[in-house]
């Protein structure tokens, strides 16, 4: 039998709870099963009048004289016991990220270290205390209905280890700890799981036995385990970003790309890198390679985003999260795309060069200077988002915005690589979002961009459209850190930076080196 303690619940805490009824020392009705107080201060009782040290803990002594005077121990499986955590957890689910909780739901309340409060009405309104089955909870309401679905399945499966589990709470709008964002308890999407009288702290790379037996039934109802967090919280489940979205955003968003044949690697590895995604090109096999310090264990696919013309066939949109150490950053987006030339803003194709004319060139860029001047597609490294469905007419079908959904809006930063032959290290470019294009494409840069980046005739406004990166078999890689600019706008001008093209180098270099130096 296992050693009984203050908060541990099962059977032969029931059994336990009889026996100490029938020695007159415990008053309850009815056995729950769960070591509380009242059974606690019955035990020192028993204890002390078997002369045993009174610690209030049921181990191998208490368990022995107690059998003496009729004591029918009841065996139970330790489900607080730890275990190694598997492989391949959370496979095709990703973590609900800040930027989709706060465009959904708004802010919660106050940005605090302990508990406190909801102060967003609608969230308010939204929240539920009930009962999921071994345990009442407070949180979303249909996050609590689909907790209750969840121990429905378990219990007819695993009845002993629903019969064990406890709560450490759902409902809590604080900040994750470490760092300053919302935790997802904050919106009353996750609740915190354990066995026995103690939690498995946060960090710990083991998990409880009963934990890993409930993990694959919230797999299946497309719950993400914080097992698989950079920082392992194994008792921590949360409902998936892709589900919230569907829950909460009125549909999955998922855009299904155009029909196309995937391409073959170019000069495919023999050995490919470990933690590398499906896809990458070539020439990034290496650079941006977890041996090389990209935090792809970080990374969550995206597959919203493929639907984007002029996204790689084959790639998908990554979404690095829980980044530290990157100045006011915690995401970086991730894609591989085509690179057209965009020459817009202060300067002409006239006046770099007379015999580069182009009709639907404009004076003017989105993102703007300090002084309010356009940027100058000669002279600034930009690249071009598209419109979120706010800023068009455009009917964008479900695609989701890079601004309103994701975060990443223009001043922004980020970095780019190609490399235009099969051999050789590739170019990289640091680079700012300094433009909005047409609301349904992806892949447009300045012509300093391209230069930086050694694309063949970008003097002259040339680049890769989408039928030359598929039949070169790769496009253009491009790391934008989310909410990177933010610092740097004009206050009252969120359509000026003041970061200046060396600037942007500066705070590209600082953002790339901490984004490939993350605690393992």
């Amino acid at each position: 039998m296992r050693t009984l303690k203050f908060g541990v619940k099962g059977d032969d805490v029931a059994a336990w709870q009889r026996f100490l009824q029938s020695q007159n020392l415990l008053n309850a009705d009815e056995p729950d099963g769960i070591f509380g107080q009242e059974t606690l201060t019955a035990t020192v009782a028993f204890q002390r009048q078997h002369g045993l040290v009174p610690d209030g803990v049921v181990g191998q002594a208490t368990i022995t004289i107690a059998q003496e005077t009729g004591f029918q121990p009841v065996q139970v499986t330790d489900l607080a016991g730890l275990v190694a955590i598997p492989s391949g957890i959370n496979a095709g689910l990703s973590p609900a990220h800040l930027q989709t909780m706060l465009s959904l739901f708004g802010q919660p309340g106050q940005l605090t270290s302990g508990c406190s409060r909801i102060t967003n009405a609608e969230l308010a309104r939204e929240t539920v205390t009930e009962s999921v089955g071994p345990f009442r909870v407070t949180g979303w309401q249909p996050a609590v209905a689909r907790l209750r679905d969840i121990f429905t399945q378990a219990a007819a499966a695993e009845p002993e280890v629903v019969n064990q589990v406890q709560t450490a709470g759902m409902s809590c709008v604080r900040r994750v700890a470490g760092s300053q964002n919302f935790s997802n308890h904050s919106f009353g999407t996750a609740v915190d799981l354990f066995f026995g009288p103690d939690v498995d702290p946060r960090g710990d790379p083991h998990t409880q036995l009963g934990i890993l037996k409930l993990a694959p039934f919230f797999h299946s109802a497309r719950w993400y385990w914080g097992a698989g967090f950079p920082t392992v919280d194994s008792m921590h489940f949360e409902m998936s970003d892709e589900l919230i979205r569907e829950v909460k955003g009125g549909g999955s968003r998922i855009v299904v790309a155009p029909d196309f044949v995937a391409p073959q690697l170019v000069n495919p590895p023999t050995n490919p890198p470990v933690g590398i995604p499906i896809r990458l090109p070539d020439y990034a096999q290496d650079v941006l390679s977890a041996a090389q310090g990209v935090p792809w264990s970080n990374a969550g696919a995206m597959p919203q985003y493929s639907g984007y013309l002029g996204m790689m066939p084959g790639s998908l949109f990554y979404v690095f999260h829980n980044l530290v150490g990157l100045p006011g950053v915690t995401s970086a987006a991730f894609y591989e795309c085509k690179l057209s030339s965009d020459n817009d803003g202060s300067a002409s194709p006239d006046d770099a060069d007379p015999s580069f004319h182009d009709p639907d060139h404009q004076n003017n860029t989105s993102l703007h200077d300090a002084s309010g001047k356009a940027l100058n597609a000669f002279v600034d490294a930009y690249a071009v988002l598209p419109l979120d469905q706010s800023e068009t007419s455009t009917n964008k079908h479900g695609l989701p915005d890079f601004g309103a959904d994701l975060g990443l809006r223009i001043g922004d930063v980020g970095v780019a690589f190609w490399r235009e032959s099969n051999s050789g290290a590739p170019r990289q470019c640091f680079y700012i979002y300094g433009d909005k294009g047409p609301a349904v494409k992806l892949g447009e840069g300045s012509v300093k961009m391209e230069v930086q980046l050694g694309v063949p005739g970008a003097e002259k406004g040339n680049g890769h459209e989408a039928s030359e990166i598929i039949a070169m078999h790769k496009g253009i890689i491009h790391i934008g850190f989310i909410g990177s600019g933010t610092p740097f706008l004009v206050p009252g001008h969120p359509d000026q930076t003041t970061l200046d093209a060396t600037g942007v180098i500066a705070l590209g270099q600082k953002l790339f080196a901490a984004f490939k130096n993350q605690p393992v």
